[in-house]
């Protein structure tokens, strides 16, 4: 395990290793790839391809590779580049940074990461009632429970203007779904929680905002 097991150097290629493991039970295949170069599509893609090699059929020609990907980005216009970088700049104008929220105890001068996880899940009743909500309201389910988490960290706070990192998939053609790599991109979302808008005001422009992030 430790012989397998262990970091990549990014100055070299390849940031994939596989290797197999003979077992009491059986002979186990062993994939390990950077996150820089694989992203939660790419596994069961590469897990499919694996399986249907080895039930000897013949793989699909790829349309295009990740250099296409890459290539295609590079070629942006620069009038769409100065379109987006304006766009940020508006959106976070005026923004503080951290928000300070109470804890238990002092925040560490550095981030060591460790930390705990609270698993719950809604029963049916209540978990029936956002469904109609969303229906009503428009809203995906991203965004009803976006917004949740902001209304709770505004509450927690004191502040009403609050950032959120949120991942955003950059699969945004057909042809990039069944394309290895990394397409996961990490985007603020920045929302307004003000006590005098009325719940159905805020959720439009939960919606608004997000969609806006995306486009």
């Amino acid at each position: 395990q430790e012989a397998f097991v262990r970091p990549f150097d990014l100055s070299y290629a390849p940031l994939i290793r596989a290797a197999l493991w003979q077992g009491t039970d059986g002979t186990y295949l062993l994939v390990d790839m950077h996150h820089i170069v694989s992203d939660g599509i790419s596994t069961p893609l590469l897990l499919r391809r694996l399986d249907a090699s080895y039930r000897g059929e013949t793989l699909p020609t790829p349309f295009a590779s990740y250099k296409d990907y890459a290539y295609m980005l590079a070629q942006t216009p620069p009038e769409k580049k100065e379109s987006m970088l304006a766009y940020w700049k508006n959106a976070l104008d005026g923004f503080e940074g951290v928000v300070d929220i109470p804890f238990d105890r002092p925040r560490p001068k550095e981030y060591d990461y460790s930390g705990k996880r609270l698993d719950f899940s809604l029963d049916e009743n209540l978990s029936t009632r956002c469904d109609e909500y969303l229906t009503e309201s428009g809203l995906s389910p991203y965004m009803f429970f976006a917004g949740i988490f902001v209304l709770l960290l505004a509450k927690m706070s004191g502040s009403a203007d609050i950032t959120i990192g949120t991942p955003v998939s950059g699969r945004i053609y057909a042809e990039l779904w069944d394309m290895l790599g990394t397409f996961i991109g990490t985007m603020p979302l920045r929302l307004s929680a003000k006590n005098e808008m009325s719940l159905d005001e805020y959720f439009e422009n939960v919606k608004n905002a997000v969609v806006n992030m995306l486009d």
